[in-house]
């Protein structure tokens, strides 16, 4: 199944790039996308996950427009077209 991100932000800079298309086995979750992403690069990693594992608070991600917080975090799992936004925190004044 094809999923499609798009980085917004610092997360252009972190990942290189605006957007990307990703394949991923069917019954995937948002975790295993994140992972696939990440891959051994330790910068990336330490910019998206915490030690412990859980994703940092400063890393907000949509599916399909809905936040993952009201989906399952990062268990929620990814269907063939899913679009994924992974941005900062934004404030407003």
């Amino acid at each position: 199944m094809k999923i499609k991100a798009k980085f917004f932000l610092t997360f252009k800079e972190l990942f290189n790039e605006d957007k990307a298309e990703i394949e991923l086995k069917e019954g995937s979750n948002l975790h295993d996308l994140l992972d696939l992403l990440c891959g051994t690069d330790k910068t990336r990693r330490d910019g998206i996950f915490e030690q412990s594992g859980e994703l940092r608070s400063t890393v907000n991600i949509l599916k399909n427009g809905q936040h993952i917080g009201f989906l399952g975090g990062l268990q929620t799992v990814l269907k063939d077209e899913d679009s994924i936004a992974i941005f900062p925190p934004m404030a407003g004044g």
